[in-house]
This record gives structure tokens, sequence and C-alpha cells, in this order.
């Protein structure tokens, strides 16, 4: 395929994600996708706020108070003031101001700051500070939600920024593991049938569970097959400060040392150990790097530009002292205990269009499906809250109650998912089932259909019908709950089947994509052996040698690599009766971080301008190489990312947007109360902007233009567990 026919250049997934509006899906940011060639070109982050209904911008939930000022953290510029567009007095503004101070660290308010370009009589700043100024130019009355945090790393549930290499619950949501059951499957609804083969992709040079094609992936591993060995004199002078050791290595080791000395390496036979030497030997260097293959080279890209605070994909910021709660949570019937409490609120999502992705209007109101609970409790269960359609007033969000009821078991949940109309106003709701099994959560991707009531200007949950276990894995392709069980290091593996996303193609059939992980009986287990797997690694010889000696050289890198198998599994339904759907095929991967890390969640697909957008979430911590996340953890204070990928395939040939995939990264310590998380990105509805064209940072586009290559991507701003202070 030509690489012009591809997006892979996010200067525009531009972020109306700086507009921190005071909503559940935090943020109007838009991701602008320039039809470019250059694949490794970077995102820009940037905001536009046009007159644009709220009902439409993305979801119900992105709501914003009157006369709320929105910013983000592009380009600053002398007593800027580059507002683009209101709505119901909203301004948002684009940049800094003169004599505006940058700052890093932890202060009284918690103002959020950033590192990005500075302007005239601007000061960047390291260091902690009293009533501190963000350098995102946010002025007064500006409202923003708390809706979750974003700060479990793998499995901490101590806020430290710490690891301890055991499974997290979805959405960094913090201490809502639930209790073990007694025994037996507590599911709410019936398990139906799965087909067990996947469609493979054809392709001649098929590896690794994937094709390779021409399309413009930017890491990919060196070929050095034909490597020179033969009177090499690097290679030699090498070899010849250890006989013993040189002895040990064949040629496929001799040609990887050759390569990487010839690209400037410092190697040294002291860092050969034996592990090292055994596992040099055995790599297979015609394994190609496949385009699902999410590759340690990407990881360690996206980790640099969050360490350098780049420009262009750091979260925009927002003003720590203008955080307010959502005044519907303050009162809310808990789905465990029936108590009314004070809610937490993470991942949350709107009732879409499955094909169009627009929010759907609902007899005049906007629904939107969050995942709820009391904090500092293993209570996570779903909720459905309203407002009217358009409404920007986020003071008229409503909570209609726990959408699986009450008197809910401690030893499960309901996790992420999706959610669409059906043709006689129901919602067919897609989402993670959840048990409290072996210490961790059996995670299944389910469906129901939710029957709701309108009197009186009030939504109500009438009753829940058809709640059926969709999947919950192959063991071929993806990996079951009983698999993961079964493994030997149980406690440092990450079981994953959750986060149904709901989509429809234009042909008109259904497909799901689901996070998961590979499955024991396939291409791509996780396995020891997956560390001889030269495609996976991603850079030139240099690099892929230095990742092979520090994993093998370290214990818990080493576990790491052998478990890692996150995936973002993709299967299509048999619809013939959209109330209870069923796996009609699988298909393999769109993306997988076999080898290199283990978890991604919350996909999130649709197509724009010709082209299919995949979007996820991801924390560094959950890559392979710890240093990683020790740089993001030490310099940021957290390590969260949203990632993007394109394909002129909806079944395949995903590749990393901006080279590396990533959209947003963190630009906050994760115990900050301005601290996001769970980016979740939908379509812009033109009918709900007014007018024919839409200003952003002083360049104005056609509505045609715009809601074809703009997305608003919504985080929630956390403080799940009162990390931040109640």
């Amino acid at each position: 395929m030509s690489e012009k026919k591809f997006n892979t250049k996010l200067s525009s997934l531009s972020i109306l994600a700086s507009a921190f509006t005071a909503s559940l899906l935090l943020g109007a940011g838009t991701v602008h996708a320039d039809t470019n060639k250059d694949a490794n070109a970077n995102t820009t982050v940037s905001q536009a706020q046009a007159a644009v209904n709220a009902g439409t911008t993305a979801n119900a939930a992105t709501a914003t108070t009157k006369d709320q000022t929105t910013t983000t953290a592009t380009a600053t510029t002398k007593d800027q003031a580059a507002t683009t567009g209101t709505t119901n007095g909203q301004t948002a503004t684009t940049g800094t101001t003169k004599d505006q101070t940058a700052t890093t660290g932890t202060t009284k308010d918690q103002a959020a700051t950033t590192a990005t370009a500075t302007t005239k009589d601007q000061a960047t700043t390291t260091g902690t500070t009293k009533d501190q100024t963000t350098a995102t130019g946010t002025t007064n009355d500006q409202t923003t939600a708390t809706t979750g945090t974003a700060n479990s790393q793998i499995g901490t549930k101590d806020q430290t920024g710490t690891t301890n290499h055991k499974p997290d619950s979805p959405g960094s949501s913090t201490g809502n593991t639930p209790k073990a059951p007694d025994s037996g499957d507590q599911s709410t609804g019936g398990k139906t049938d799965v087909p067990t083969v996947p469609e493979n992709p054809e392709s001649s040079k098929a590896t690794n569970g994937g094709p390779v094609t021409s399309l413009p992936k930017k890491y990919q591993s060196e070929d050095i097959t034909g490597e020179n060995i033969t009177n090499n004199a690097k290679l030699n002078a090498f070899l010849a400060t250890d006989t013993t050791k040189a002895g040990k290595l064949n040629d496929t080791a001799k040609k990887i040392i050759a390569a990487a000395l010839r690209e400037g390496s410092s190697v040294t036979m002291d860092q050969l150990t034996d592990s090292a030497i055994d596992v040099l030997n055995k790599v297979d260097l015609f394994n190609k790097t496949m385009d699902n293959q999410y590759t340690l080279k990407d990881y360690d890209s996206i980790t640099n530009k969050v360490v350098t605070r780049d420009k262009d994909t750091q979260m925009p910021l927002t003003k720590g002292d203008k955080v307010v709660n959502m005044p519907a949570l303050e009162s809310v019937k808990d789905a465990e205990t029936g108590e009314n409490a004070t809610m937490d609120i993470w991942d949350s999502w709107p009732v879409q269009d499955p094909k169009t992705g627009y929010v759907q209007n609902w007899n005049g109101y906007q629904l939107v499906v969050a995942m709820m609970g009391i904090p500092h409790k293993s209570d996570s269960h779903l909720y459905l809250l309203y407002n009217k359609y358009g409404d920007n007033n986020f003071a008229n969000w409503k909570v209609a109650g726990s959408i699986f009821g009450y008197n809910m078991p401690v030893t499960g949940g309901q996790w992420s998912g999706s959610a669409m109309l059906n043709s006689d106003g129901s919602v067919q709701l897609y989402y993670a089932n959840v048990l409290s099994q072996l210490g961790s959560n059996h995670q299944r991707v389910a469906s129901a259909t939710v029957n709701l009531g309108l009197e009186n200007g009030v939504v109500s949950i009438k009753n829940v019908e058809n709640d059926q276990i969709l999947f919950e894995g192959d063991g071929i392709t993806y990996q079951t709950f009983d698999q993961w069980a079964s493994g030997a290091n149980r406690g440092g593996d990450n079981p994953q089947n959750r986060d149904g996303h709901i989509f429809q193609d234009d042909d008109g059939n259904y497909y799901v994509a689901f996070e998961t992980a590979t499955g024991n009986n396939g291409s791509n287990p996780e396995k020891y052996e997956n560390l001889y797997q030269w495609g996976r690694y991603g850079g030139d010889a240099n690099y892929n040698l230095s990742e092979i000696i520090k994993i093998v050289g370290d214990s818990d890198m080493t576990m790491r690599a052998q478990l890692a198998n996150s995936a973002i599994g993709f299967m299509k339904l048999d619809m013939s009766n959209p109330k209870k759907p069923k796996v009609e095929k699988l298909y393999n991967p769109l993306v997988q971080t076999v080898l290199t890390g283990d978890e991604i969640e919350r996909p999130d697909l649709m197509k724009l301008n010709g082209k299919y957008y995949l979007f996820v979430d991801a924390r560094i911590s959950h890559a392979t190489d710890t240093d990683l996340s020790k740089a993001t953890d030490s310099t940021v204070g957290d390590n969260v990312t949203m990632l993007g990928f394109v394909s002129d395939s909806l079944t395949g040939n995903f590749v990393p947007l901006n080279g590396d995939g990533l959209v947003l990264g963190a630009s906050t310590p994760f115990s900050w109360r301005t601290a996001t998380y769970s980016y979740y990105a939908v379509k812009i509805n033109p009918d709900n902007i007014k007018g024919n064209s839409v200003t952003v940072n002083g360049k104005t586009y056609t509505k045609d233009y715009f809601v074809n290559h703009f997305l608003l991507v919504n985080p929630y701003m956390g403080n799940r567990g009162e990390v931040a202070a109640s």
C-alpha cells in the first residue's frame, strides 16, 4: 500500500483535550489527522472550542460551565490571548501570557505546570512553591470535574509511584480489588459459545501472528542477516578481549555484536553473561517487526517524549485551584451498601452511534455510563448519568442510579466498555463483568440491555435484561483466565479481558475491539523464548543488543519479558438479535505488546476521513524495561499515555501515529488534583457546530474539514481514592 494513504502524522489529532471542561470525560481536545506522507511526524497538542454544541462535541459529559475558561499547553507567545470561539460564555485560549510563571513541582494549590515553549518574560522554574501559577493561561471561573485518578502502577495501591507487579484494576482505579468469592461463577448472565478459529491475515512474510507490509512503521528491527563477520577488525578486537567467552558465541551472536559495534556500541565482554550469550545465540534474525507489534523501541521513544515534556504531545494543563466536584456526585446511592455517599468517578463514556461515533440523542437527553464507587473501598460498579442534549451546564448533570441495581456483591463489579442505542430506545451496554478470584480479577467481555424510563424530566433505569458473557478468551488467539491462573508467575502476570468497544463498519457489520492478552496455545504465547524474536525489539543492532543485555541481566525485567503479552483483540458479532449479540468470528490482535509490555487498555475504534483509527490508554510502568517508568516517575511524577494507530483496513495493519504512537503523555504527578488518565476520543457531530467554519489557534477550517480531521479527547481528572486529599 502507498505510504501516501496513511494519516500517520497526528499534527492534528490536535487536542481539544486542552479544554479541561467540567466534565466526566474531561476535556475538549482535538486530534487532527492531516494526510501526510511523513509517518514519523509529531502530534501537535492544540485546542478548539469553536461554538461547538456540547451535545455532540464528543460526549454528553463534555459539559462546561458558564464563563469557564479552558486552556492548553501549546505554543506560548507574548501577551497571547488566542481565543477560538465561545459556547455559552465559554472561552478557549491557547498559550501563555506575558509575565506568566511556569513551574514544576508540588504546590499548595496543585497548579499543573509545563516545561514547553516559553515566551518573553515567562519564567520556567523547578521546585515547590505556594500558590503556584500554571503556564497554561488559565483564568478565573475555570471548572473541572472530580472524575477519578491516574495513579496506579502495576498493581500498586499505595500511590508511591513504585510497582510490585500485581495486576491493576482498570482505569487506574485505586483500591478497588474485590474480595475473593466463596465459590462458583457469580456472573449476572449466561455464557455464550465462542468460535475458536481466528482469521489470520494473508501474508507470505507473516510471523509473530501478523503481516509484514510496506506501511510507514518507524520502529522496526534492523535487518542484519547479511552482517559481515569475516575479517571484521572491530569484531575481532572485541572477541580477543576474552577468548573463552568468544568461543561460546555462534555466528548469530557475532552478527549482532558486529553490527552494534559498527553503530558505536560500547559493549564489553564483561557484560556478556552466560544468560546473555545463550539468548544472543538463539535470536532469530529473520524474525521481522510486524505492524501490529508495539516494540521496545516504541516504548523507549514515548518515554523520551514524556521525560522531555514534548510540546506536541504533553497533556494540556489546568489550574488546580479551580477544580470542583460534580454536584450530582455529592450524594449517590451506592450499588453495594445502599447508603448515600460522595462518589469517585473514573472511566466513563457516552452512549454513541456505533457507526458515526456521534453522541446519541435519547429523547432529548445525552447519556453517559461511568464507573463509580465510594472512595477507599473495593467498589467498582456502573452508573448512568444524564443531562439535556446540548446542555453545557456542569451542574445540571444527574445520576439515574446503579445500572445493575443495589445490594451488589463485594466479590465482583462492572468495568469499562461502550454503549449504543437499540431501535426501541433501550441501551445496549458492552462492559466487563468482573469476579474476584484467586487474588485477582476474572474479567469477561459482557453485554446487557438497559431499559430506561422518562417522567417529568427524570431518567430512570427500569430494568436490565439479556445480561450475558460475550467472550472470555478462546485459549488460542486470546488467553483465558484458566490459562492465566495456571502460570508459574501468576502474581506478576496481568489477566486481561475487558473494555469492549462496539463499532459498526460501512458494510453494516458490527465488531468489538477489547483489551486482552494473547493465548497460550496460539502463535504468540507468553514465554521466555520471546526474547529470541528480533522483530519485537524494534531498534538497530546497538539498541537491541543493549536491551537484551539489560533485560537478561535483571530478574524482574526477565520475568516481565516472559509474561508480557497484552493485546487489543478484535471480533465480529452476529447481530441477528441486537439485544443478544454473539461472537461470529475472531481476528488476530489489532495491536500486541508481546515481550514489550503487559497492558494497553480502553480501545477506542473509529473511522475518520476514510481511515480507521485506534486509540488506547497505556502506562509506561507496564513496559518490560523498568528503567523507562523510573525515568518518567522521577521527572514528571506519572507515566500515563494515550497511544494512537491508523490503518486503511479494519482488521489489521495498524501502525503507530507519530512514529511511536504517542498522542498524549503525562504532564503532572499522579498525586496532583489535576492529573488525568483514561483518555477517550469521540468524533464531533457537524450538526452541532454553529456556522460553516471553525477557528483553531488562529487558523480557520471549514466545518467539513474540521469534523473529518479533528476528534474530541476526553480524559478524567483524577482524585481516585482521594490521592490528592478530600
